[in-house]
């Protein structure tokens, strides 16, 4: 423009589609891709230059509620023109639709898929009422993408899987995204009949002379891992390592969301050396690095199998590269281990600021709890306090909870002020408390002066605050059995009653021994016990499989 050439609609069109592929944030994108479909005169426009629009709008639409609609809009723009002006530049086409539809499939609306269907259905009147325009016929790449959104809406409660299928059967010439698509219906169906029909179609593409590819294969992978039952896990494997086989047999590119997605079905069966093998060619012989997602299903895979060892090694490895909630395994890791030392110097020494949340502080908190004493709860509130000055997180209800369990624990005398404190400061930040915040609350109290938690225990159920469970009951029963205030027992053991609260074996047998060591009458003693609300836990029966 600045050297005296008027761009044409082929320049106009090449530099939409230029914004529409680039690595450019997703709403950056579509305002220049909007900007220049702005600055194009409307004589010069073309379907061409609205579908690349489109296409913009469907990169935004997975985290922009309102991209698949505005998208519409634009659409429907275009088709009034056309109709207005009868030029054919403004004419719709498949290819319109088609990224229309795959707009509404990425989009997060609650109906994407009705309105999905609808636009699908438009287009089918579109090439009727045309006679039959070749430009509007209903191709694979149409119907692909209604199969998409089928597959997106798919889950365990409804069956938009089936009905995935059944629109891939009236497909004349269905192509390996088709059947992609399917399979992925059905693993986010996430059931084993689901992952079972996934891996059969596998089968029927081979046969229909269409090639799985690495989607595909990533696809059924992650169906059996969604639909994983231990019971059936040797099974599992069994399908896991034919399609292995099979994958290997074939020119698939071995990509790094297959080799993560293979990763995640073998941890969840256990075959940790198959995930080393895997791994070793993925990255020595095809030179593939692993991603933060990929760090993250083989960190869970090492510890759920206690691999303990290849997981801190692997942490030592790729500690640079790991997400946030990787590392965060890694802290509950050394907090259930109770590897205080590992988990001190994963957090002070290597963790940045912008590299914790508030699972990252709330993990380290409880692990302190294990052991707490007064200096680990001293320590416990510097963190939370840190949290404040960072200003990168903040505490939520499950920070604080932490923080009052760490006081509950650490048998300081300072404890009741400290829970005091903490409950003010949640209420100044506008989190109300819930019922571990009060049972740990009651607890505090129940080890320094029972009668102040009998109090508080009676303002937060009269007050309708929270419900209670068992747990505070039995934190001031058993206060006041060892003080022999039988008095008070047998007043809880009323207000459990009132509250339609059960004892467990462990609180039950704290009451009648209160009650024993009374000195009521032996015909009394009777029948308080008899009246203490308890039910006899049943032998769970063995379940026997077949399968």
């Amino acid at each position: 423009s600045k050297n005296g050439v008027e761009p044409n609609a082929f320049c106009y069109s090449a530099a939409i589609n230029s914004y529409v592929y680039s690595d450019l944030p997703p709403d950056e994108i579509v305002s220049s891709s909007l900007f220049l479909l702005e600055q194009c005169p409307l004589e010069t426009r073309n379907s061409v230059m609205y579908t690349g629009v489109i296409n913009a709008f469907t990169r935004l639409a997975p985290f922009y509620g309102d991209a698949a609609m505005e998208a519409t809009r634009l659409h429907n723009s275009m088709i009034n023109s056309y109709k207005r002006t009868k030029l054919q530049e403004f004419k719709p086409t498949t290819l319109s639709y088609s990224a229309l539809i795959n707009c509404w499939a990425k989009s997060r609306a609650w109906n994407r898929l009705e309105i999905a269907q609808s636009i699908y259905d438009e287009l089918e009147q579109w090439y009727r009422n045309t006679g039959n325009d070749p430009d509007l016929a209903v191709t694979t790449v149409a119907s692909n993408a209604l199969l998409d959104a089928f597959a997106r809406s798919a889950t365990r409660t409804n069956s938009h899987a089936w009905e995935c299928q059944l629109e891939l059967q009236k497909m004349a010439q269905p192509d390996v995204r088709s059947y992609g698509a399917v399979i992925l219906a059905y693993a986010n169906t996430g059931t084993w009949d689901a992952s079972l029909n996934a891996t059969k179609l596998v089968d029927v593409m081979v046969r229909q002379g269409v090639e799985p590819n690495d989607y595909t294969y990533t696809s059924v992978f992650s169906a059996l891992s969604k639909s994983f039952r231990p019971n059936l896990k040797d099974r599992t494997l069994d399908i896991t390592r034919k399609l292995m086989n099979e994958m290997n047999a074939g020119n698939v590119n071995k990509n790094v969301q297959l080799c993560t997605a293979i990763f995640d079905v073998l941890g969840k069966c256990g075959d940790i050396g198959t995930i080393m093998k895997v791994y070793q060619h993925m990255v020595e012989d095809l030179g593939v690095l692993p991603t933060p997602a990929t760090h993250q299903v083989l960190v869970s895979s090492f510890l759920n199998n206690n691999s303990f060892k290849l997981a801190e090694d692997y942490l030592k490895e790729h500690f640079e590269t790991m997400s946030i909630r990787t590392l965060n395994l890694m802290l509950r890791h050394f907090s259930r281990t109770r590897q205080m030392g590992k988990l001190r110097d994963l957090y002070y020494s290597q963790m940045l600021p912008d590299r914790v949340n508030a699972l990252s502080y709330t993990t380290f908190i409880n692990a302190l709890s294990k052991s707490a004493n007064e200096k680990t709860a001293f320590e416990a509130e510097q963190l939370v306090q840190e949290m404040y000055t960072i200003g990168i997180v903040q505490p939520n209800l499950f920070t604080y909870n932490a923080l009052l369990n760490t006081w509950l624990k650490s048998g300081s005398p300072q404890a009741p002020s400290k829970c005091v404190e903490i409950l003010q400061v949640m209420e100044s930040h506008g989190i109300e408390p819930d019922k571990i915040s009060y049972t740990c609350y009651i607890g505090v109290w129940a080890k320094t002066k029972p009668e102040q938690g009998m109090r508080i225990l009676e303002f937060v159920e009269d007050s309708n605050l929270v419900q209670l469970d068992r747990v505070p009951y039995f934190s001031l029963i058993n206060a006041f059995a060892i003080e022999n205030n039988v008095d008070m027992v047998m007043k809880l053991v009323e207000r459990m009653k009132k509250n339609g609260i059960d004892a467990d074996k462990r609180l039950y047998d704290v009451i009648v021994n209160a009650i024993d060591r009374s000195n009521l009458p032996q015909q009394r003693k009777k029948s308080v016990i008899k009246s203490i609300p308890y039910t006899v836990p049943q032998k769970k029966k063995k379940k026997f499989s077949f399968l």
